[in-house]
């Protein structure tokens, strides 16, 4: 197919609008314009729209043809004379940029724009005068001029009518002049319908529009640019719209025209409205923060804001502290270590680090301070978060003390999972010195070991299981067992173990405190074998022996004695079982005389010895033979009398 190339004149916004559809459609300029000549000619395929332009560029040559051909011949013409109204109209209306169309519109579609001044064609009128000639040339330009102006005009229709912006033109009388797709959409009318009608007349919503009506008043009084946001409420929704009102000036300088461009702004007011929120949030924050918040101007260590608690925690007024810097409120150990801070901060944009901070009343305050490098209100500063840790280091303190404490303990001290895993049992977590003393085990030897290790072949089973049975429910135990150490050897230890329960009130732990025994147990076995010894003795002995208790009133006064125990020599003596007398009154059993002295022997401690001891007859029978010699001696809280009766040893 033969190629040819087409150049027209078009207006330099109308082509910065097809460069910038192009652009945000992400399209070259060529595509642009075919999409809107295709629209704005009714036409899916490029073959129409080619034979359109072939004959106007056919139309052209003639016209240049017979230009060349006066140019060469001027003596014909009669006066000079310059192209009619109509063509000035339009060069005036059109600031020409050449806009060549190329024959490859189809295969490979490309437009060049010159950005140059296009020179209007102009003849003299001796060429024109009284030639037939002329004339013919002359109507022939210009309905050549009127249909390139017509096609034009349709793809400056076709570029507004596409493009996503709201825009319409006004005129004085609020009249509709001209009106895209895309507001007779949002105002749900019809571009045909809009035209040469005020809002009145179409009857749009008077709170949307009267504010707009203003401000085209307002332009054209002042031929001044103005805006002004109004919200539009659908069934879609409600969306804000941002209104550009632009004067269209004419040729003397008067506001012929008001050219109104909307734009939707709804996500920019939402972000704007986020944003505003976010800082109500963060202003609310920052006030209502529990912690101190600085923030501070990197370069002069000044405090440009901070919050209540902030002056608060100091003593002194927001104006106050305001007033001050960073050093201000260091001690001068704390400033010491300023710099280096300061250098970590700028390598790693932030820092936590402890500090101590002096209050106005000359006082020290312990901190911990978490700082990180933002940028506030155009500079580079620094927002500290600043926590008061006196209590913690209180805590820390007590806590340190209390590990000490509890590793230095002679007691052994073991801590343990709660979970009992079976066969083996729960995991042991620590131990302290105190167990490293006492089994031989170094922590690092039986972390991760189960109690069971210390259990050997006399360790009580009875005793093994009631233990597993109170932890099973979690709940404390004591016990007294035989353990073993790591060299084999035994040992017994009085346990007392304790579950322990987290925040939530799960018990994670056993904590078991463990006294070695040993010795205890063997003066326990010695004192065993030694009251098996006494009582064997006594039991055996041929002297009588009773073991009597004090009866004390509310006053602590002495008012009788009870029997605790009788040797079988005394029950012979009295002719009663052992069982018959235990728990009596004593006055049963002795002379009443002598319960004075009883008294004065546990009172002083004093032991009484006497040479004669006779029972008389009482309403049961003779309590107690007749003695030649007896000895009283204090013991606890009573006494213990020996006797000898003296019929039984004749």
């Amino acid at each position: 197919m033969k190629r040819k190339k087409l150049t027209f004149r078009l207006p330099e916004d109308l082509i910065e609008q097809i460069e910038s559809r192009a652009l945000a459609t992400d399209r070259d300029r060529t595509a642009v314009v075919i999409e809107l000549l295709r629209l704005g000619l009714g036409s899916d395929e490029g073959e129409p729209l080619l034979a359109e332009f072939e004959i106007l560029s056919q139309k052209i040559e003639q016209i240049d043809h017979k230009l060349d051909e006066l140019a060469q011949n001027p003596t014909g013409l009669a006066q000079t004379a310059q192209l009619s109204s109509p063509e000035s109209a339009s060069n005036q209306a059109l600031t020409s940029t050449n806009f060549s169309l190329s024959e490859q519109i189809l295969n490979t579609p490309t437009i060049s724009f010159v950005a140059q001044q296009a020179q209007p064609l102009a003849v003299s009128e001796s060429e024109l005068g009284n030639s037939s000639a002329g004339h013919e040339i002359e109507e022939t330009r210009q309905s050549v001029l009127a249909a390139m102006i017509g096609q034009q005009s349709k793809v400056f229709d076709q570029v507004l009518s596409a493009y996503p912006d709201p825009i319409c033109v006004l005129d004085r009388l609020g009249r509709f002049t001209y009106v895209n797709y895309a507001i007779a959409l949002l105002f749900q009318s019809e571009q045909h319908h809009m035209l040469g009608k005020t809002w009145q007349e179409l009857g749009l919503p008077p709170a949307l529009m009267k504010p707009l009506d203003t401000k085209r008043e307002r332009v054209f009084m002042n031929r001044r640019n103005s805006t002004l946001e109004i919200n539009h409420t659908s069934d879609q929704g409600s969306y804000q719209y941002e209104y550009t009102l632009s004067p269209i000036l004419d040729i003397n300088n008067g506001v012929e025209a008001i050219i109104c461009i909307a734009r939707d702004i709804t996500e920019r007011h939402q972000v704007q409205t986020a944003l505003r929120e976010s800082e109500a949030k963060y202003r609310n924050l920052f006030e209502s923060a529990h912690d101190s918040v600085f923030i501070i101007d990197a370069e002069t260590q000044q405090f440009l804001n901070a919050n209540w608690n902030a002056a608060r925690r100091l003593g002194y007024t927001h104006g106050e502290l305001l007033s001050l810097s960073a050093i201000d409120i260091e001690t001068e150990a704390a400033a010491k270590s300023n710099s280096e801070i300061i250098k970590k901060l700028e390598a790693k944009g932030s820092i936590v680090y402890e500090s101590r901070y002096r209050r106005k009343n000359g006082t020290e305050m312990p901190v911990e301070i978490s700082s990180r490098v933002i940028e506030y209100e155009g500079r580079l500063a620094i927002q500290s978060f600043v926590r008061d840790i006196s209590k913690r280091q209180e805590a820390e303190e007590k806590l340190r003390l209390l590990q000490l404490a509890v590793f230095h303990a002679n007691d052994a001290i073991v801590i343990t999972e709660a979970e009992l895993l079976e066969p083996l049992g729960p995991q042991i977590v620590y131990v302290n010195s105190g167990f490293t003393k006492m089994t031989g085990y170094q922590s690092e030897e039986i972390i991760g070991k189960t109690p069971r290790i210390l259990q050997g072949e006399k360790t009580n089973r009875t005793q093994i299981r009631r233990i597993k049975q109170a932890l099973s429910k979690w709940q404390p135990v004591k016990a007294e067992l035989i353990n073993y150490r790591q060299d084999g050897s035994e040992f017994w230890v009085s346990l007392n173990i304790v579950p322990f329960a987290n925040q939530q009130g799960r018990y994670t732990h056993f904590v078991a405190v463990q006294r070695e025994v040993t010795e205890q147990k063997q003066r326990e076995l010695e004192l065993q074998q030694s009251e098996e010894m006494f009582r064997t003795s006594v039991e055996n002995m041929l002297d009588c022996l009773g073991i009597y208790s004090a009866v004390r009133d509310k006053s602590n006064q002495i008012v009788d004695f009870t029997v605790e125990y009788l040797n079988p020599a005394a029950c012979f003596s009295n002719s009663l079982t052992k069982e018959e007398q235990i728990g009596c009154s004593v006055g049963q059993l002795l002379p009443t005389e002598l319960f004075e002295q009883f008294c004065l022997v546990v009172e002083t401690g004093k032991p009484l010895i006497g040479t004669s001891l006779v029972g008389e007859n009482t309403d049961r029978n003779q309590l107690l033979g007749h003695s030649s010699e007896f000895r009283v001696a204090k013991l606890g809280d009573g006494f213990v009398a020996t006797w000898r009766d003296a019929a039984n040893w004749q």
